[in-house]
């Protein structure tokens, strides 16, 4: 009896002792006692924070006058214009996350209208630099869910037609829409790649024309961004011979 008198007894002590190191770490970190430090739970909200403060970030508008106004576009040689298309192509590739070269869409824009802004198609509604019309614009806005304008002053439209009349006097919204065009044909190509993606924003009945088309873009690029400058001689790749300037 005695013997289990005195077992009991440092048992007793035992738990005491556990409940007393038990109180002092917790008195040191409380945090352990959940679920790790009170230093790595701080970091994790701080990631969890900071994560929810990008998604909540407003988007990033892009002001029209980062190329030159409709005004100042019939002073500028073809050359300038092509600078002024290179540089508001990599800022709207940029905002709108996608990858293409501004050299092939710049290339593309000098196909399809020679960098006239004013460019109109006798057959169609095709008309601006990349000769957008008026039903190709509203299918954008129908099935290209992505597609959010990024240009100040039409970031709040929701429909192709108001797009497409609002457009003719703006240089970047021109750009933005031919853009957003080849990207949905891309996205919608099998396979999955520019050359198709070109050759169904050409969308001829003749594949040997769309083949041509791509093709023609596709070398004018290369040369473009083998050259590192913007010249006619890269620029007339883009075209057929007797269309070249």
């Amino acid at each position: 009896m005695n013997l289990l008198f005195h077992a009991l007894g440092i048992l007793l002590v035992f738990l005491l002792h556990a409940d007393t190191l038990s109180e002092s770490a917790s008195t040191k970190d409380p945090c352990k006692l959940h679920r790790g430090s009170c230093a790595d739970q701080a970091k994790d909200i701080k990631a969890i924070s900071e994560k929810a403060a990008e998604k909540n970030q407003p988007e990033e508008i892009l002001d029209p006058q980062i190329v030159p106004s409709l005004k100042e576009w019939s002073e500028l040689e073809l050359v300038e214009r092509g600078k002024a298309l290179i540089k508001g192509y990599q800022e709207l590739t940029r905002v709108h996350g996608l990858s293409y070269s501004p050299q092939v869409l710049t290339c593309k824009a000098y196909n399809e209208s020679t960098f006239d802004l004013r460019a109109k198609a006798s057959s169609s509604s095709a008309s601006g630099l990349a000769q957008t019309t008026k039903s190709t614009c509203r299918d954008l806005f129908t099935r290209g869910d992505w597609f959010s304008s990024k240009v100040a002053g039409f970031e709040q439209i929701k429909n192709g037609a108001t797009y497409y009349a609002k457009m003719k006097s703006f240089p970047l919204a021109q750009m933005e829409i031919g853009l957003a065009i080849l990207h949905q044909k891309f996205e919608e190509s099998n396979p999955k790649n520019l050359k198709t993606a070109l050759k169904r924003y050409r969308g001829d009945d003749d594949p040997t024309i769309n083949e041509t088309y791509a093709k023609r873009i596709l070398n004018c690029e290369k040369c473009l961004i083998g050259s590192s400058a913007v010249t006619i001689e890269c620029l007339n790749k883009a075209k057929p011979p007797q269309e070249s300037k």
